[in-house]
């Protein structure tokens, strides 16, 4: 994979995440409505949640994640024998 394609993945998967985001404020307000008549169903919370998840998985933004968190982790223990690339 040349390094055009690379960055346009990676413009394409922040793109997915920023929405991804907007999504799972949009379903937070939904759930947390004051009148509990008003509030989102909770089965229909609980499927819009699984496909922002399974929207971020396939995107590869969650591992992604994860593996810059291990990253972070391992310099923040002084871990230098792992072999990590930023």
């Amino acid at each position: 994979m040349d390094n055009s394609t690379s960055q346009r993945r990676t413009a394409s998967s922040h793109d997915d995440a920023e929405e991804c985001l907007i999504l799972l404020f949009r379903i937070g307000l939904a759930c947390s409505v004051e009148l509990p008549r008003e509030r989102k169903n909770i089965t229909d919370a609980a499927a819009e949640l699984n496909s922002v998840r399974n929207i971020l998985l396939g995107t590869g933004y969650l591992e992604e994640t994860v593996h810059r968190r291990k990253q972070f982790e391992a310099l923040s223990r002084n871990d230098y024998t792992a072999n990590y690339i930023f």
